[in-house]
């Protein structure tokens, strides 16, 4: 199917979104899983859970290597079908066709940035991150010139100026800087939802897919 027939197959429900997007425009919006599970590589599947994000919320989702962790993330982003179950947006249902919508209040801090003369400012515009003009000294450096806490420090202080409703952050690290930062943003009244392989981050609610 062409990408015009599948806009016009689906227009009634972006014509929804947007008219909810007027309503909405004031309030945080809450995320909801049930019964979800993701597939893995292996061909196994995550554990199933169910749980309520909420506005201003820390959400750990746990578990040891390839145990779906990235998965979430990526189905929170409507770009990954999930294996059972189904995520919602303020009761909207996610979907691969509908997610471009969701995805414009939410941010992505993924766990791999590219490597080699990647700048700065490529990366953000592909995480649809805008670069403020107190960080335009970065933008043009590469991607390599530093560290990975340090880069993900870069993009979640975007996230924090763009006040985003939904963070996803994929494998944050543990550093006093990363947890300050997380902290800032659930003050700000998002859901912010990150990946560990313990336990061990501060969190309001916890997600382990090793059950």
């Amino acid at each position: 199917m062409t990408f015009s027939r599948l806009l016009v197959r689906n227009s009634w429900i972006l014509a929804k979104f947007a008219a909810q997007r007027t309503i909405f425009a004031n309030i945080r919006l809450m995320l909801e899983f049930k019964n979800v599970s993701v597939s893995l590589p292996d061909g196994n599947h995550s554990a199933p859970f169910s749980l309520i994000a909420e506005k201003g919320e820390l959400v750990c989702i746990h578990g040891g290597k390839h145990t779906g962790k990235s998965e979430v993330l990526l189905s929170i982003l409507g770009l990954r079908p999930l294996r059972s179950g189904f995520i919602t947006f303020d009761g909207e249902l996610i979907t691969h066709e509908a997610s471009p919508y969701f995805r414009r209040m939410m941010a992505y801090v993924p766990q791999y940035m590219p490597e080699g003369r990647i700048e700065i400012r490529e990366v953000c515009r592909y995480l649809r991150l805008d670069v403020p003009n107190d960080l335009e000294d970065i933008k043009d450096k590469a991607v390599s010139s530093f560290s990975e806490q340090e880069l993900q420090a870069i993009l979640l202080r975007l996230a924090l100026e763009q006040k985003r409703e939904v963070v996803l952050v994929d494998n944050a690290f543990p550093t006093p800087k990363t947890q300050e930062l997380l902290g800032k943003l659930a003050e700000t009244g998002a859901e912010v939802i990150f990946t560990h392989e313990d336990d061990t981050l501060p969190c309001d609610k916890l997600i382990n897919l090793e059950q």
